[in-house]
C-alpha cells in the first residue's frame, strides 16, 4: 500500500510504504502467528513466565519467545511437551496442534458415546448406592 500525503509547504510530497514482504514480516506464517497466541493465552492464564516455563519444559527461554512471536514452529514433541508443563486439556493441546500444522491426536468422543457407556452406568450405580432416600 502507498500512502500520498499532500501538502503546500516545503516537502511537497511524502511517500509511507508498508509492504508485507519486510523484513519483519518475512518468516512468519499466520500458523505460527496463531500458535504464538495461543500459547502465550495459555502462559498468561497459568500465570507462567517464559523463563519458568522454559524450565518445566525443557527449553530455552529464547526458543519459547521465539514461538510466541512467530519466529519459529515448534516440532510436535516440543509442542506436547509445552502442553504437558502448562496443563493444557488434551482438547485443547488438539488446537494447539492444528495450530502448528499438525493433525490432532486426541480423540472428542462424546461424554454419552458407546465408549463411555461402562463410565456411566458406573457413576449411575455409585449415585444411587448414595441416595438419601435409600431406606436404612
Amino acid at each position: 500500500m502507498v500512502r500520498l500525503a499532500l501538502d503546500h509547504g516545503p516537502t511537497a510530497c511524502t511517500t509511507s510504504h508498508t509492504d508485507p514482504m519486510t523484513s519483519s514480516n518475512l518468516g512468519k506464517s499466520p500458523l505460527a502467528n496463531e500458535l504464538g497466541m495461543l500459547l502465550r493465552h495459555w502462559r498468561d492464564l497459568r500465570g507462567r513466565s517464559q523463563l519458568d516455563l522454559s524450565f518445566d519444559a525443557g527449553l530455552s527461554q529464547r526458543q519459547i519467545s521465539f514461538i510466541e512471536s512467530g519466529r519459529s514452529v515448534p516440532g510436535r514433541q516440543t509442542l506436547l511437551d509445552l502442553a504437558q508443563a502448562l496443563d493444557i486439556p488434551l482438547r485443547e493441546r488438539n488446537t494447539l496442534l492444528l495450530a502448528a500444522g499438525y493433525a490432532p491426536i486426541y480423540s472428542e468422543g462424546a461424554w454419552n458415546g458407546p465408549e463411555m457407556q461402562g463410565v456411566t452406568e458406573l457413576c449411575s450405580a455409585c449415585c444411587a448406592s448414595m441416595s438419601p432416600s435409600r431406606p436404612w
